[in-house]
């Protein structure tokens, strides 16, 4: 119930708002890495999770269940009393409220780009050999509890046509270096990389080969 006296005792200011009225959940009903995110913060939080933490899981309940990110909003948006996650510029396009949330360091945190970046920047030295990393849950301060990195895949030895891998290349520099493109993540509501993360990427994009030659 969104009465529950838990939820008044973190929300005191709002008492005289919540309703009586039953929480309806709305969750990724296609397997996605929001899911997964989502899904191994819960993991992290709270032993009374059960269900894991993957891209897709056996949701409890009786929620609805919405197609990506827009379909989760959708009906977010439609559906009397409920909640859902979403990727934070989903929540930010559609004019969405959000929940802030204390984080492990006992800190009320607001998503933003901010608290991801001290998120990522926590996580810095986690990556695995193929830049891959879980940021979900960190203990500093700043950190938002529920992050996770968009990915993009490389083929990092084995590309053939070498004037559209230098092309890749050259935007993945771009993207990562250029204050417009920055500035234009910053806009749609994703978080840029910190100094420590950009320095592994650009480390990483560095030894990409094309036909056996290193591109520049």
């Amino acid at each position: 119930m969104w009465n529950d006296p838990e939820i008044i005792a973190l929300n005191p200011g709002l008492k005289d708002y919540l309703p009586a009225a039953a929480i309806t959940t709305v969750h990724r009903s296609d397997a996605s890495g929001t899911t997964e995110i989502f899904t191994r913060a819960l993991t992290s939080f709270s032993s009374d999770w059960k269900a894991g933490g993957a891209q897709s899981v056996q949701w409890p309940g009786k929620g609805l269940g919405g197609k990506g990110n827009a379909g989760v909003a959708a009906d977010v948006l439609t559906t009397p009393n409920s909640i859902g996650y979403v990727e934070l510029a989903y929540a930010i396009s559609n004019s969405m409220p959000f929940a802030q949330l204390v984080n492990q360091a006992g800190k009320t945190v607001t998503a933003n780009g901010a608290s991801v970046n001290a998120a990522m920047a926590e996580f810095a030295n986690a990556f695995t050999d193929k830049l891959t990393a879980i940021i979900v849950d960190g203990k500093s301060d700043g950190a938002w509890p529920i992050s996770g990195y968009t990915y993009i895949i490389l083929h990092t030895t084995s590309m053939q046509d070498c004037t559209k891998a230098q092309k890749i290349i050259d935007f993945l520099k771009w993207a990562e270096t250029d204050p417009t493109a920055q500035k234009a993540a910053t806009t749609l509501g994703y978080s840029t990389l910190p100094d420590a993360v950009r320095t592994s990427v650009l480390a990483k994009l560095a030894q990409v080969t094309c036909s056996g030659q290193l591109l520049k």
